[in-house]
């Protein structure tokens, strides 16, 4: 079973004044009329004003394109990238621009460059000595490298006569154990026959 509980409605009172378009509404849904927001004076001027403006056909082209414009400056960005670099200046002309430059700069002496240049010589200097030094080097008597490589020369040889020597006497040291045992070997075998 189903109950249902009954609504209670308040009632409705209207105190508001119907305006006139309410008015004509419900006087038009009475009489099955449509409604429309619109009264006759002012459909007319709407339809007045529609028919005085002209006609125009649909076009795509009509509208401006900026189609071209952008196709050249694609073309222009290509080009741009594909062409090839400037050619280069030649070495005559690099050194006259050059020239023209340094005999115009003029250099403030200031405390920093100074500095910078004295630093630049002491630099120069110390590479200088340096060459100097290795060519004093080059220069210089050898006798004391000789003496020192000979008597290299005569201490590894000295070792090798002695590691020689040392297999030699072990070589003899081992045959000699050989003799024994093979000797020691042949009178158990004799004993024991």
């Amino acid at each position: 079973m189903k109950y249902t509980i009954p609504e209670k409605r308040a009632p409705v009172t209207v105190t508001n004044k119907a305006s006139d378009a309410e008015l004509r509404a419900v006087e038009a849904a009475r009489h099955g009329k449509k409604l429309s927001a619109l009264d006759d004076a002012t459909k007319a001027e709407n339809r007045a004003r529609e028919e005085a403006i002209p006609f125009q056909p649909f076009s795509a082209n009509a509208r401006p394109s900026n189609m071209a414009r952008l196709l050249d400056e694609q073309r222009r960005r290509e080009q741009e990238e594909m062409s090839p670099l400037p050619p280069r200046p030649s070495v005559e002309e690099v050194r006259r621009n050059i020239s023209n430059v340094a005999g115009n700069v003029e250099v403030k002496s200031t405390k920093a460059a100074l500095k910078r240049e004295l630093a630049l010589v002491q630099k120069k200097r110390e590479e200088e000595e340096a060459r100097f030094a290795q060519r004093l080097a080059a220069l210089r008597d050898d006798t004391e490298f000789r003496d020192w490589q000979a008597q290299g020369r005569q201490a590894d040889e000295e070792e090798r006569m002695r590691q020689m020597q040392q297999r030699k006497l072990d070589t003899m040291l081992a045959d000699e154990e050989a003799r024994q045992t093979k000797a020691k070997h042949t009178k158990q075998i004799g004993r024991a026959s």
